[in-house]
This record gives structure tokens, sequence and C-alpha cells, in this order.
């Protein structure tokens, strides 16, 4: 047998590894998916999003489904509520931190050092407990990118008045000219979702996107308003004269430039007076979607992007922003033990700049833990003696995942090890002679131990007799699974 570096020289129970977008692990991260969003809710009486989802008898879910694909950024963003939001140590409060960095003028890395320790090493001021930060600079950069194509540059005034300037100031009673119309469109981001429009009076208060139409800014700033009250606001097309050729009738109840039939939504509506409805109509979660939805391109094109074998940036193929975007909306309106994905702030003007913000330090760790490898499932990568021990898949440096309990409060929650599940992972390294995916299962009187990845072995040997290919994994070039002999982990 071959140990990884926690001694283990199977893979009996190991089906804990790390999975979504920051590498949720272990019984008890599982276990609270699944009794907050899963079947383990259902089980009890308890609503939930996911209720035929059993994250317990299934981890790898959250990689492999197709048809909900928000679950590898939901996995992250319940760590990020858990472990993130709620950090305060030291005297280094997340919230406080945030604000302090936005109202401060989003100057210097000492904000997003600190996430980058948290997440990184469980601490804001690294080293500690399992050591020096790892990618600090790579991690600040991405922060400052995200920054970049949500702010394009000129991020708006928290606290400031509608037009932009701070409250009181000489300015602020008004522009000097009476409101006219302007060039462009702008949501008026209405507290009430329902009833929000779209205006071009001038001057377009600081921060709103514009758009060159009324029909163009509805169906970006409003996409899922399901009243319709931003297009049917947009000023009408007059009716037809008599006389009009055939199959022009009277246009007085259609926007000028928009379909007869009203594009459906995308989620069933939502109650104002429920507590969704009330988040989804806030300005926060309003200037929250509006701006990222218009940074969509550029977070699929330029933020999420992994780095191929040739060594190209492309855009990722597992994680994408319409993903992203369902898991936020989830995250934001329902949450997960009482917590739920920071989104801003509603009592100042431009306070979804802080949700903005919050957003942008979860990514920027995203690209960093997972994003720029392409992967879902933790890949395999602590070399032991040369060799990648198949018991990674029970813990890398020294870790066990399905040794991570919950407190005593919470052990109810976490998933129970069962040493018969058989698992194998959906997405690994991509290298030349990387290791294969992740499995784990239970030991048996033919194969009781695991051996190792050999990446130095040379698979593709057409010429051999009999001829030998790689037939590990999809695009395999090099490596093998060696089980001839038992391979200890890092601490064997």
């Amino acid at each position: 047998a071959y140990a990884n570096t926690a001694g283990r020289t199977d893979v009996e129970g190991c089906c804990w590894w790390g999975r979504g977008v920051i590498q949720t692990s272990g019984v008890c991260n599982f276990g609270k998916l699944n009794y907050y969003l899963g079947a383990g809710a259902k089980k009890d009486g308890r609503t939930s999003k996911y209720p035929e989802l059993d994250f317990c008898k299934d981890p790898e879910v959250i990689c492999a489904s197709s048809e909900y694909k928000e679950l590898k950024w939901i996995a992250g963003e319940f760590y990020w509520m858990e472990s993130v939001q709620s950090y305060n140590e030291g005297g280094w409060d997340y919230t406080t931190e945030l604000r302090k960095f936005v109202d401060g003028g989003m100057t210097g890395t000492g904000f997003i050092d600190g996430v980058s320790g948290i997440v990184n090493r469980g601490c804001h001021n690294p080293p500690c407990g399992t050591g020096a930060l790892d990618g600090g600079m790579e991690r600040a950069q991405n922060f400052r990118k995200v920054l970049d194509a949500l702010f394009d540059g000129s991020p708006p005034q928290v606290g400031s008045s509608p037009n932009g300037l701070p409250p009181g100031s000489p300015a602020d009673s008004g522009p000097s000219m009476g409101p006219g119309p302007s060039g462009k469109w702008y949501p008026d981001y209405n507290a009430q979702w329902a009833l929000g429009k779209c205006v071009n009076e001038a001057p377009i208060p600081g921060g709103r996107p514009s758009y060159d139409t009324g029909v163009e800014c509805c169906q970006k700033a409003y996409a899922s308003q399901a009243s319709g009250n931003c297009l049917s606001s947009l000023p009408q097309i007059p009716s037809a004269p008599s006389g009009s050729p055939p199959g022009v009738g009277s246009l007085g109840s259609q926007v000028a430039g928009l379909p007869s039939q009203t594009p459906p939504t995308t989620r069933p509506p939502v109650s104002l007076t429920s507590e969704a409805g009330i988040i989804i109509n806030s300005e926060p979660f309003i200037g929250m979607q509006n701006a990222l939805d218009s940074a969509k391109d550029d977070i699929d094109n330029k933020l999420f992007l992994y780095q191929t074998p040739a060594f190209q940036w492309i855009p990722s193929s597992i994680y994408r922003y319409d993903d992203f975007k369902d898991s936020l909306y989830v995250m934001a309106t329902e949450g997960v033990a009482g917590k739920k994905f920071y989104i801003g702030d509603s009592d100042v003007e431009n306070g979804h700049v802080y949700g903005l913000v919050n957003i942008a330090a979860f990514l920027a760790q995203s690209m960093k833990e997972t994003i720029q490898y392409d992967a879902c499932d933790e890949n395999s990568w602590d070399l032991v003696g040369g060799k990648y021990p198949l018991s990674n898949a029970c813990g890398q440096l020294g870790q066990s995942y399905q040794d991570y309990h919950c407190s005593p409060e919470e052990a109810h929650m976490e998933c129970p090890v069962d040493p018969n599940m058989s698992i194998t992972g959906v997405t690994h390294a991509k290298w030349y002679g990387a290791p294969g995916p992740m499995f784990c299962g239970p030991k048996t009187n033919d194969q009781p131990f695991s051996g190792f990845w050999d990446h130095l072995y040379e698979c593709n040997k057409g010429w051999a007799n009999p001829p030998e290919s790689c037939s590990d994994y999809e695009g395999q070039k090099a490596g093998r699974y060696d089980q001839s002999m038992a391979y200890a982990n890092t601490a064997g």
C-alpha cells in the first residue's frame, strides 16, 4: 500500500474531498449542506431548496449535477458565509474591514490580504496554524481585476446623494438647470422591484448603468421583472392610422421595438411581502444584480479563465456567470442556517457597493483556488516520495477529511461515514501525466490496500506488443494507477 501524508493506505470511507469553487470538504460541511439545503431538511419535515438531493449519500452531486449547476458555487458560498463573513478574531472583523476598505477609496491590499489569510490559512494575519499565506499577490491581483470589471475604474460613492455628490454639499440641491431628456436610459432603482422602470432624465446619477434605448434598459436592468412595469412605462408607438398595410394593427399598447409577447421570466413570481420579495426589491439586490449583469461578458471571458496544459488562458468550461448568478440568488434570498450572502446595506445610497466588494473578494479566492484549474473536484497534488498516493482522497498535507467533525452542538448535522460508499470524481488536473480523479471505495479481499498514481509512466505505446494506450481518463497523455503495493500518505 502507498500512504498519503496522514498515513492512510486505503480509500475506505474517504469520500469527503474538496468540491466546489472553494473546495468544501469534510463530513461536517457536507452534513450542514444536507441538513439545511438537501434531503436532511426534508427528512425532518423542514423546507429546503434541494429536498431530493442527499449530500451525505452523494457529495459528488455538487460537481456532477447537470440540472443544478449552481451547486458548485453554492458550496463555496456556504463556506464563505460560515467562515469568512462571520470572521471576527484578534480585533479584525470582516464586515468592518470591508466597509473601511470601501469608505477609504478601495486602495491598498490590507483588506484582501486579510481575507486571503482567512481562506488559505484560517487567520487574517498569517503565518498561523498551517503556515504562511500561499499566493497572496495572485489573490490580490485577482481582487483588483474583479473590482475593475464591476466598477470600470469608477465605483459610485457610498452614502452619496442620488446625483453622486456627498449629502449636504452645495451642489446637492440639484442641477443648475431643471431635469431634461438625456440621450441615455437608466434604471430608476425603485425600492420596489415590481415598480421599477427606466428613465432618460438628465443628469444620469453616478454609478448607474446606461443604455441607448429604453427597451434595452428594461431588458437588461429589469430582466426578471414579473410585473412588466418597466416595459409598460416606456413611451408607446401611436396607433397605426386607418388604411395601414395588412398586419399593422393598433400598436397603442405595444412598446417601440418590443415583441408583442412578453419574454418569459426566469423564476416564478415572489410575493413582495415575503422575506425573499423584500430582498430582491431592495436597492442592494437591484444594484448588485444590475452591476453584475452589465459585467457579464467580462466575468465570463476575462475573469473566469483557466490555464491549459499549453499555458493558454481560456474561459472555464465549469464556472460560468449564469450559474454563479443563480447561486447568488439562492444564497442572498434564502441562505443557510439564518445566514445569507452579504449583498450590501439598504440604509445608505449605493449601499450595494459593499455587497459587490464582498463578491469581488469571494471571486478573487475562487479564481485562485479552482477556476484557474477548471476543477470542481479536489486535484491530487500531495506528492509523497515522487508518487501521488491514491489515499490523497482521504486528505492531503496530513489532513483527514472524514475526521472533520462538527461541534457538539451541531454534531447531529454531520454526515455518517459509510465504508461501503464508492464514488469517483468528475474533474481532475490536466497536465501531462496528471493524476486521475479521486475516488473512494471499500477494502476488498482482492484489493485490501491502495497504491499510487505513477505520473512518469508512459501509457501511449502503440508500438508495444500488445499495444498500450492511456485509458484512465479522457485526454490522458501519461501516467497510471498502480495498485501493486501499499503506499502511505504524508504522515505515513
